[in-house]
């Protein structure tokens, strides 16, 4: 059974896919750059849930 939280979840990620792969397409980034980027937004998200 598909929920709200597990479609939400997948668009989410498609997003950030998306995004991330424009910016190293345009060269406004590196792949490393967009892979570092993302390891921090992933632990400053986790951070923030935890603290509220």
């Amino acid at each position: 059974m598909v929920n709200a939280g597990y479609f939400n979840n997948n668009i989410s990620f498609f997003l950030a896919f998306v995004v991330a792969q424009s910016r190293v397409e345009g060269k406004i980034h590196s792949i490393y750059e967009v892979t570092v980027g993302a390891i921090i937004g992933t632990l400053v998200a986790i951070i923030i849930f935890k603290l509220l």
